[in-house]
């Protein structure tokens, strides 16, 4: 995958100035791709590009690529995996070709095709296509929202790039986007937290002819969920779909944690792929330790496995680099291993796949299944069992996360069962800042009339592009390595999203086809073990090494600003601090959103403690 960065501009000239600006915002994205750094730039259009070469890394296939007529121009982030299909299709139409590029493919395609043919496309992506004659602009952006696209409209035109940071920031802050972030670890929705910027949302186009705008959908997340059983295709959708994403013309590995979905990523990758590479870490810490489920599986399948272990100071390095790199209101701790992984990963390979979307689609988180526990009369007793031990809440001991479960449980009984779906999305049960509620970000009423299908329908739509994906892609570019998802196949999608609820989970197990579908491919343990969590040790890290940061939180900066209710994040803070290891994923959000504030917000923020 690349990055890229451009203007476009409504009606008057770019200016030398803004094309300076724009070079200088597109070198902060240039760990994405280090490869090849250019630009296409007329009175008009800016486009620059970063290339991370993967398939054709000739030169000719560089970016910005240029139609034959000159009359096109694309930036393109991502991977076409039917490219060589459409490309035999252009080629009977009398189309010629110079490169064996999938840019190349796009920009032909959508040039012959328009619009139309974008739902054509299998694979990831989000693109701007610019027609210099008659000074039009396309952007879009996947299906499922693998790739990343960010716009900002002026009066004058608009911005658009691969991550925030590329696009000159403004100060808006968006105080309800803050208390979401506090909230859930991230912002849900195409909302950022700065109200100038946003996400282009995933399946869609937009299509400017200089202030007139048209959008349309290409993919339509909701009409997927039919509840229509299938035929018994899933492994034969899952072989073909991870076939599609082994193209390359570099090093290529999976990764493997050992849990039900790498294993069975891995395993289909092991049989078209001779000498693959596994590569999976582990934790001092015994209880976030999974290393021993990766090698068995590693074994099974024959593969080169590396397996890396994260000490503490490998955490703090990392935690340090994020904070210094992240340029959204987000926060997932996990996002700190995915980093240590994705650097340890890039010195033996450039393209990694992985078993994201899995849980999403066929009910495989713990929340899933504490839905429909939820219903039960004992689940109603669990706040009143576990409450008296609250500062023993820890996601980093056995005893600790039974407890913080049993609680998380007793009190999601206690609400309607539609208004389950956000507070188990939730980290956090507060609201943190005056007159804001995060539930508002998830719309409960939207999806299918079936809670079970809704849950997970918001869960693809809001939970997978707003936090796995993005710290799969942020992480991962951050280190120059191009991380591939084959559950997000379309065909996958489509096809878990036709099952009926009960075949995808119960109240006593998640992914219940997916298991039944590869339990011939991997050993039996593998598939009875209980789900784990990509857990690192935060609340340690953040007593061992960022006391002083915690601190200097009471003094002055964020709990401090606009709206926030001050009093009571210094109460949760002093909480933490007096041993409740429960907090420590809201006391992390803090000192990212102070960095963030810091970085991109800028508001009033006061240099004393307040009152």
């Amino acid at each position: 995958m690349c990055g890229f960065a451009g203007y476009y501009a409504f009606e008057d000239e770019i200016t030398s100035s803004q094309q300076e600006q724009l070079k200088e915002k597109l070198q902060l994205i240039q760990y994405r791709g280090p490869d090849h750094t250019g630009y296409f730039q007329n009175k008009r259009c800016f486009l620059g590009h970063q290339r991370l070469s993967i398939i054709d890394p000739d030169a000719r296939a560089n970016q910005p690529f240029i139609a034959s007529d000159e009359q096109h121009v694309l930036v393109f982030n991502g991977e076409i995996y039917n490219f060589q299909e459409l490309k035999n299709t252009l080629q009977e139409e009398g189309v010629s070709f110079s490169t064996n590029s999938d840019t190349e493919l796009l920009l032909y395609w959508l040039r012959e095709k328009g619009q139309a043919g974008i739902a054509e496309l299998n694979g990831c992506f989000s693109l701007a296509l610019y027609g210099v004659e008659k000074h039009e602009l396309l952007l879009a952006r996947d299906p499922m929202g693998i790739n990343p696209l960010f716009i900002s409209t002026t009066d004058e035109g608009i911005y658009f790039a691969s991550e925030r940071k590329a696009i000159p920031h403004s100060t808006e802050l968006d105080w309800k986007a803050m208390n979401a972030f506090l909230s859930f670890t991230y912002v849900p929705g195409n909302k950022t937290g700065d109200k100038a910027i946003s996400n282009v949302e995933a399946g869609t186009a937009l299509s400017y002819k200089s202030r007139d705008l048209q959008i349309k959908k290409h993919f339509d997340l909701s009409s997927t969920f039919t509840g229509e059983a299938p035929s018994d295709e899933l492994f034969h959708l899952m072989e073909k779909a991870v076939q599609d994403r082994l193209i390359a013309d570099v090093p290529l590995g999976t990764f493997l944690s050992g849990g039900v979905d790498s294993s069975i990523i891995s395993a289909l990758a092991a049989k078209h792929h001779s000498d693959l590479n596994t590569f999976s870490i582990g934790f001092e810490n015994p209880v976030l330790d999974e290393s021993v489920f990766a090698k068995a599986v590693a074994q099974h399948i024959g593969s080169k496995h590396h397996h890396f272990i994260m000490t503490m100071d490998d955490l703090e390095r990392h935690a340090r680099l994020f904070l210094d790199h992240n340029d959204e209101l987000f926060s997932d701790s996990s996002a700190l291993a995915v980093s240590f992984l994705a650097e340890q990963t890039r010195k033996e390979v450039k393209v990694a796949l992985s078993g994201d979307g899995a849980d999403e689609l066929f009910g495989g988180y713990r929340k899933h299944r504490a839905f429909i526990l939820a219903d039960q009369g004992v689940a109603k007793l669990g706040k009143t069992i576990a409450s008296p031990f609250e500062k023993q809440f820890s996601r980093e001991s056995k005893f600790g996360e039974k407890l913080r479960q049993i609680h998380r449980l007793g009190n999601i009984a206690a609400f309607p069962k539609g208004m389950r779906i956000t507070r188990l999305a939730r980290f956090m049960e507060k609201d943190y800042v005056q007159g804001a509620q995060a539930d508002t970000f998830f719309n409960v009423e939207d999806g299918p009339d079936d809670l079970e299908q809704r849950m997970l329908f918001l869960d693809q739509k809001l939970v997978l592009e707003g936090d796995m994906l993005k710290k799969q892609d942020r992480m991962s570019m951050l280190h120059s390595l191009e991380v591939r998802v084959p559950f997000l196949d379309t065909r996958i999608v489509a096809f878990a999203n036709h099952l009926q609820a009960d075949q995808k989970y119960s109240a006593k197990e998640g992914k219940i086809i997916l298991k039944e579908a590869f339990k011939s491919l991997l050993p039996a343990s593998i598939f009875d073990r209980k789900k784990h969590g990509f857990e690192v040790p935060l609340d340690q890290l953040l007593r061992e090494r960022f006391q002083d940061e915690v601190q200097n939180l009471l003094k002055g900066g964020i709990i401090h600003s606009g709206p926030m209710k001050t009093e009571v994040l210094k109460e949760e803070i002093k909480s933490w601090q007096e041993g409740n290891a429960s907090l420590a994923t809201l006391i992390w959000s803090l000192l990212v959103g102070q960095r963030w504030i810091e970085k991109y917000g800028k508001p009033e923020l006061t240099t004393t403690a307040s009152s």
